[in-house]
């Protein structure tokens, strides 16, 4: 039998009759029903494995009592709880273990892993320390160890950028001292933070402008100086150091000054960088306790209460201006 051959009509009407085929299956043409997408399961499953370890040396916390959106569990050698039932997201978390200040939080998404602050430490670091040089106001007979929240960079942020004035630039003792201040805040962050001296303001960024200047009303009243920085929502946008005289702008004075842009309050021991006052037996760089304390600042959010709580920040009123003076 001869076979027919295959027209160019015959190849458009065999593919026109499956696109009508297709067209009827999904409704003969009609336009569709608009299925609205379904809601994200932000929730944490049964299974999921959550881990707690120490902030300051990244160590399993074993034996930690762990409790998630009611949930109790103990974490076992490697840190770590199995979650035995969903938990939604923003479930409370309490986290408590001997050596560590309570955790009390909440459960955020991609938030599987806990970094605990510790309540003592080899460095000196204890709970009043934390209170004092992380949680207390900016002094005076008002003064509430323990009862500010938490301010500090802003995450993300890597660098600070300080810009001194004319007169210190041409200074050329005091504008060492500001070098030497940034190299040593540097170091104390472990180069989490770099702080970087420029003689002009950049359009963007975490900025402070050093001056010095007697005249400043705080500068009157018998300061060596004071810092005054902006925050928004809890996290420290940039502001000035002024520093009370050339004399002052010459010393470690820049160190402890800058050290408040960090985020520090002072420090109770009269040997360390952010003591309140200036004396002669007061350290030129930052100790293994105040380098901890920053170290462990990064890893809490803007807002954090002491001891070691963030499930009830509200940061829409931790912005403004805050100022620290220093003797």
């Amino acid at each position: 039998m001869r076979r027919r051959r295959t027209s160019e009509a015959d190849v458009r009407s065999a593919l026109t009759g499956a696109l009508l085929v297709a067209a009827l299956a999904c409704g003969g043409g009609r336009r569709a029903t608009p299925v609205a997408p379904s809601a994200v399961d932000l929730g944490v499953g049964p299974g999921t494995v959550l881990t707690v370890v120490s902030g300051e040396d990244d160590h399993p916390i074993a034996e930690a009592d762990v409790t998630v959106a009611g949930q109790r569990y103990r974490s076992d050698v490697a840190g770590q709880i199995r979650l035995s039932q969903r938990a939604d997201p923003d479930s409370l978390v309490d986290v408590v273990a001997p050596g560590i200040l309570d955790r009390q939080t909440l459960l955020r998404p991609g938030s599987t892993r806990f970094a605990l602050w510790p309540r003592t430490s080899a460095t000196g670091l204890n709970e009043n320390f934390t209170a004092v040089l992380v949680y207390t106001s900016a002094g005076g007979a008002a003064a509430t160890t323990g009862g500010i929240p938490l301010l500090r960079l802003p995450a993300g942020v890597t660098q600070v950028v300080i810009v001194p004035s004319a007169a210190i630039l041409d200074d050329e003792r005091a504008l060492a001292a500001h070098v030497d201040a940034a190299y040593r805040l540097t170091t104390a962050t472990g180069g989490r933070i770099t702080y970087q001296l420029a003689n002009s303001r950049p359009a963007s960024g975490v900025v402070f402008e050093s001056r010095i200047d007697p005249a400043e009303e705080t500068c009157v009243q018998g300061f060596r100086g004071f810092v005054t920085y902006d925050t928004r929502r809890g996290e420290i946008t940039g502001g000035r150091i002024v520093l009370c005289s050339e004399d002052f702008a010459r010393t470690g004075t820049v160190t402890h000054e800058m050290g408040h842009t960090f985020g520090l309050r002072h420090s109770p021991d009269p040997r360390e960088v952010m003591y309140s006052s200036f004396s002669r037996i007061r350290a030129v760089d930052f100790g293994a306790r105040e380098s901890l304390a920053m170290a462990l600042m990064l890893q809490r959010r803007a807002g954090n209460r002491f001891p070691d709580n963030d499930r009830d920040v509200t940061t829409s009123d931790l912005s403004g201006t805050v100022t620290i003076a220093c003797p």
